[in-house]
C-alpha cells in the first residue's frame, strides 16, 4: 500500500501556508519540528531570509516556462521539508514558483518530522535528508518522479566533505554549501527539473 493517499495530501499545506506557519512559529521562538533547540531556530530565521529573498529575485528560465505551460495532465507535487533545512530553504521557492506557471500542478508541502512513515520511503542513501519533491498524477496517486534533496553539484559538496581527509566542520561546510547556491544562482535546480519534466510529463 502506497505511503501517500489522498487524506495525506489533505494534510499538506501550500507554500505561503507553510511561511505563515513558520512565521507563527518564529513568535514563540519555536520551528518546525522534533528538534526545538535555539540553533533551529536561528537556522529558520535564516532561512526566511533566504526564501524570501528567492520569492523576489527568482525568474525562471523561458525553457522551462513554455514547458510548464505545455503541460496536459494534472500532477501533484509534494514536497517533504522542515523550516530550519537550509537545503528546502534554498529549494523549495523555486518549486513552488514553478507550480504557479500552470494549473495542472498542484502543490503541497509536508513535515517531515510529522509524517516520518512518508519519510521513510523516501530516504536518501538512508538518510532522511530533505527536501524531497515526489511527483504524483494526482487522478491516480501513481508516482513519476522523484527529485530532492538538492542538486547534483550541492550534493558533490556533501559527498566530497565526507571522504575529505580533512573534513570541515558543519558550520564551514554550510557555508560552503550556501556560498555555492548564492553563486548558482538557483540554476542548476530548474535544469534538474526541466529534464525530469520533459521525460516524465505530458
Amino acid at each position: 500500500m502506497s505511503t501517500i493517499t489522498k487524506q495525506l495530501l489533505q494534510q499538506g499545506v501550500t507554500y505561503n501556508e507553510y511561511q505563515r506557519i513558520i512565521d507563527s512559529l518564529l513568535k514563540e521562538n519555536k520551528t518546525t519540528g522534533l528538534t526545538q533547540t535555539q540553533e533551529y531556530v536561528n537556522y529558520t530565521k535564516l532561512n526566511v531570509y533566504r526564501m524570501h529573498r528567492i520569492d523576489i529575485k527568482l525568474k525562471l528560465l523561458d525553457v522551462l516556462i513554455d514547458r510548464l505551460y505545455k503541460l496536459q495532465n494534472n500532477y501533484t507535487w509534494l514536497v517533504i521539508a522542515e523550516a530550519w533545512c537550509g537545503d528546502a530553504a534554498q529549494n523549495v521557492p523555486i518549486l513552488a514558483k514553478m507550480s504557479y506557471v500552470t494549473s495542472h500542478i498542484d502543490f503541497k508541502i509536508i513535515l517531515r518530522d510529522e509524517h516520518p512513515e512518508v519519510m521513510q520511503h523516501y530516504t536518501t542513501n538512508g538518510s532522511m535528508s530533505i527536501p524531497k519533491l515526489i511527483c504524483l498524477k494526482t487522478e491516480t496517486l501513481e508516482e513519476v518522479f522523484i527529485w530532492g534533496p538538492r542538486p547534483a553539484s550541492a550534493a558533490k559538496i556533501i559527498t566530497d566533505n565526507k571522504i575529505s581527509p580533512e573534513p570541515l566542520d558543519k558550520n564551514s561546510l554550510h557555508e560552503k554549501l550556501h556560498l555555492w547556491y548564492a553563486q548558482n544562482k538557483y540554476m542548476e535546480t530548474q535544469q534538474e527539473l526541466l529534464l525530469l519534466i520533459e521525460e516524465h510529463l505530458a
